[in-house]
């Protein structure tokens, strides 16, 4: 949208300034949507003079243009603002809103599995392990499981907790093929790899 429809792209701005559920998200789409559209001034400043809760989500934008500064609102809290009426919002925008708050709230997730696979393997197998046994609620999920975790899991931790790996591929089958159907594993561990398939090909 804001490539190709930057008026679009604007009226969801608008519509998710109206929904957002609390100040933490309202910053979200000051620091992500609002900042990427700072061109649009014009309507922008239009927004803020008519919408307190814009002047909010203005306040917690960074690089603010000179000629908003002045309708930024860096003191009142969200929840001392009246909910605006949003029953103008169709289907669409609300599943779209929807889908981009669902994403900044989950956001932080791979981070924190980064800074447990580095830092605490530990808890990252057990993460691992809690994904892995929410298959059936959430088969679609499986091969994202494998890929973005599973496999980060693997280039980092291999060689500490290979046995226990091989537990995890033994117990769930679908994980157990996608291991052997993977064209490489630990960068440094190849050989180990090898052996680790070969063990699974003769479970």
């Amino acid at each position: 949208m804001i490539e190709h429809d930057r008026q679009l792209a604007w009226r969801m701005v608008q519509v998710m300034v109206a929904y957002a559920p609390d100040q933490g998200l309202l910053a979200s789409v000051a620091a992500g949507p609002v900042e990427d559209l700072f061109g649009l001034k014009q309507l922008m400043r239009q927004e803020a003079e008519i919408n307190p809760r814009f002047r909010i989500c203005l306040g917690m934008t960074n690089g603010l243009p000179e000629e908003l500064e002045p309708f930024a609102d860096r003191e009142t809290r969200l929840e001392a603002v009246p909910t605006m009426n949003t029953s103008e919002a169709t289907p669409e925008e609300i599943a779209l809103m929807v889908a981009w708050f669902h994403h900044s709230d989950t956001s932080w997730a791979p981070m924190l599995l980064d800074e447990l696979n580095r830092g605490r393997p530990d808890d990252a197998l057990f993460v691992l392990r809690l994904l892995l046994a929410s298959g059936d609620e959430y088969p679609h999920l499986r091969e994202k499981v494998f890929l973005e975790v599973f496999n980060t899991f693997v280039q980092l931790n291999f060689a500490m907790y290979r046995d226990e790996l091989k537990a995890l591929a033994r117990q769930h089958d679908d994980l157990r093929r996608w291991c052997l159907d993977m064209k490489r594993g630990p960068a440094d561990d190849s050989e180990s790899w090898a052996t680790f398939l070969h063990d699974l090909r003769g479970t």
